[in-house]
């Protein structure tokens, strides 16, 4: 199961993992209802996702931007909101 990571743990992330895959649904309705989310690893091995997200529509209802940790098992699924 996805954890959240905190705001020092995400910043961290971003500046030292790399970007492994990425994944992007927009509303064909409404621009401003998306999720744009990467899959990151970071250099000691471990897994993340970055999510952006916005709209009343979308899954996280416009939550803005997050990242959470996830175990190498979720790999697969990781853009299974």
């Amino acid at each position: 199961m996805a954890t959240d990571m905190t705001s020092e743990e995400l910043e961290a992330g971003l500046r030292s993992g790399s970007s492994i895959d990425s994944f992007e649904h927009r509303s064909d309705e409404n621009e401003d209802d998306y999720i744009v989310a990467q899959l990151y690893r970071t250099s000691d091995g471990r897994l993340f996702r970055y999510v952006e997200s916005s709209g009343m529509d979308s899954t996280f209802s416009g939550a803005g931007e997050f990242g959470q940790w996830l175990e190498a098992s979720e790999q697969a699924g990781w853009s299974r909101f």
